[in-house]
């Protein structure tokens, strides 16, 4: 369980809180962040055609009969926003008041009339098991809804409940469905309503064109040798498996025109290595669709002295919060938490133990022996005699980031009662990863990259950035599953420019004091060929939120305006699981409960398609 003592990111974290950076531009490091588990090579993953489909924005006037008059700014017409890729595979965007109240939602029989609506009790429940039989009666009004309107897009099928990718709140709801044909989910194919106040505002909905998977193409199906495909992928024997899954794969029609929903079988393996892969496998041809792994890298009182952001920046001494000491000597051996300035009172213990683990982060030292202190009185980690400055830091930092989180979404996400694991020390050079439910930082040194430049770099264990960047895969993770790299990549540095406001993420990763990447540059959707490197391409959406919440600083104040950035993009993770999904959740979170655009819908509007991943509205100057 994480400590319920309330946590005030200002107080903990002034240091990296203050701290500025000159705007100058570095590209990425040629060793930052790797997808493949840190010192081994990465294997190249192979991505099926959905993971860039968007490539054309146009807008069309529908019937006001389709969504409600909004009033006498919109003339009685509403629109309908359209993304059309290249197959003619839409993704259909609407905004407005679409007609379904929660309030009129039928509550299921068991909870009677106690709760008034399903929007009342939302609200109220906090059982997830309780909420998701909420969301699913919703889902059954909202498919009699779509079933009225054809354009909304829900073609053969229903909608299933992606609890994980669903955030309920006070004034905002975002319930994400996936999409269900013959008792099988159809690969990346999201349906997303969002709701303010109770109103059902926005629905967003990909699925790939007609469901073409039929009982007939499953009787063709056949078993799939997983043990043969994966020694012939890896040229070893398959050592562990997880769960499998049947799918319907969507993939390009032979004549470029539209989709077909190919019966698929998707499987998580472990290698002899211990790292875990995805792998999709067609069940008619045996053909491997689509692979990729799951590594996605970059990663008295107890007093500590640590990093305030990186090894040239001043130290900091502070309590170290949350951690957990052991008591023992003549008494019972015990293991009790301190609170967040570090103080603890035991009673019956003269002496305690003290490890650099709490309930929110435990840290190895893969670099020697852990810390492990024990004492009598007041403890003080000094990094120059009882520990090392990448484990004081590492410990610092994450928990920073936890709190920094927990504050806004620790209700929507039951993964932050959990303990992270922190290996420091690594021996190899220039690089942090995150895999499974560990982050990872290298010792300092000098590595050869692909390029073959040589390149020395400081121990990434005492960069603030990295930790706050490594931990944002484990938050992407943990709220609905990393199902775009470069967003994932975009999460990490956004969290981290949140906390430090600065758009360099990672000062002094180098030696020479490069920074990883700049956040202040015009990049731009889509991609050009030589930008769709996952770290490349994750500036697109980094740079989007630096510049809209310099934008939000200017308007609102330094406290107001970075309150207000992180209080959208953390409960946008739960209905975006791409960045270019996210302007239409911004949008969302700041409309009017009527579904009018917000106070900030020009400020949102200019900073997306500064970045090319929103048209410029012809009202906003």
């Amino acid at each position: 369980m994480s400590p319920k003592t309330p946590f005030h990111t200002s107080s903990l974290a002034a240091a990296v809180l203050c701290s500025t950076t000159a705007f100058a531009f570095v590209g990425p490091s040629e060793f930052a962040d790797s997808h493949a588990g840190g010192p081994q090579e990465s294997v190249q993953s192979t991505r099926s055609p959905l993971s860039r489909k968007v490539i054309q924005v146009e807008t069309q006037d529908v019937s006001s009969s389709l969504l409600r008059n909004q009033g006498s700014r919109t003339a009685g017409v509403q629109w309908v926003e359209r993304r059309v890729d290249s197959v003619d595979g839409s993704t259909v965007l609407v905004r407005g008041d679409l007609g379904l109240s929660l309030a009129e939602v039928k509550l299921p029989q068991r909870w009677g009339q106690s709760h008034g609506s399903v929007w009342t009790a939302l609200s109220s429940v906090k059982s997830e098991a309780e909420r998701n039989r909420l969301a699913q009666a919703i889902a059954e009004a909202l498919t009699q809804k779509i079933a009225q309107n054809p354009e909304l897009r829900l073609e053969a099928g229903t909608l299933q409940l992606n609890a994980k990718r669903s955030f309920v709140g006070e004034a905002f709801t975002s319930l994400s469905f996936d999409l269900i044909v013959a008792g099988r989910k159809v690969h990346g194919a999201e349906m997303t309503a969002r709701f303010r106040e109770g109103k059902w505002v926005s629905w967003t909905s990909e699925s790939f064109g007609a469901a073409t998977g039929t009982a007939e193409v499953l009787a063709t199906t056949r078993k799939v040798d997983l043990e043969r495909m994966v020694s012939d992928f890896f040229g070893q024997s398959l050592q562990g498996r997880s769960k499998t899954q049947a799918i319907w794969m969507p993939q390009v029609r032979a004549d470029g025109n539209g989709y077909e929903l190919i019966p698929s079988r998707q499987v998580e393996i472990t290698d002899t290595e211990g790292l875990v892969h995805t792998l999709t496998v067609s069940e008619s041809t045996g053909e491997l669709l689509e692979f990729y792994p799951h590594q996605f890298n970059y990663s008295g009182q107890i007093t500590g002295t640590y990093y305030s952001r990186h090894p040239l920046s001043a130290t900091q001494t502070s309590g170290m919060p949350f951690v957990s000491v052991k008591s023992g000597g003549r008494f019972r051996r015990q293991t009790h938490t301190a609170d967040e300035d570090g103080n603890l009172s035991v009673p019956q213990a003269d002496e305690v133990a003290i490890t650099l683990t709490s309930p929110i982060v435990s840290v190895s030292n893969s670099g020697g022996a852990n810390t492990q202190v024990t004492t009598a009185g007041d403890l003080y980690l000094d990094p120059e005699e009882n520990t090392t400055y990448a484990e004081t830091t590492v410990f610092f930092h994450t928990t920073v980031i936890h709190q920094f989180v927990e504050e806004i979404i620790g209700d929507q996400t039951p993964w932050l009662e959990k303990q992270i694991k922190a290996n420091v020390n690594i021996s190899n050079a220039c690089n942090a990863f995150f895999r499974g439910n560990t982050i990872n930082f290298f010792q300092a040194g000098t590595r050869v990259g692909r390029d073959g430049v040589e390149r020395t770099c400081n121990n990434t264990g005492e960069i603030a950035d990295v930790v706050y960047h490594e931990w944002g895969h484990a938050l992407d993770a943990n709220t609905g599953g990393i199902a775009d790299g470069a967003f994932s990549e975009g999460i990490g540095d956004i969290v981290s420019m949140l906390i430090t406001n600065s758009p360099e993420v990672g000062p002094h990763f180098m030696v020479d004091g490069s920074p990883v990447r700049n956040l202040d540059g015009e990049y731009q959707y889509p991609p050009g060929p030589d930008e769709r490197e996952v770290h490349k391409e994750g500036r697109i959406i980094g740079a989007t939120w630096y510049h809209m919440t310099q934008d939000l600083i200017a308007k609102y104040g330094m406290d107001v305006g970075r309150e207000t950035a992180r209080r959208w993009f953390l409960p946008s993770l739960f209905s975006a699981s791409r960045y270019t999904q996210q302007y239409d959740v911004i949008v969302a979170l700041d409309a009017e409960e009527n579904g009018e655009n917000g106070p900030n819908f020009c400020l949102i509007n200019g900073a997306f398609a500064r970045h090319g991943l929103a048209q410029k509205d012809a009202s906003c100057r």
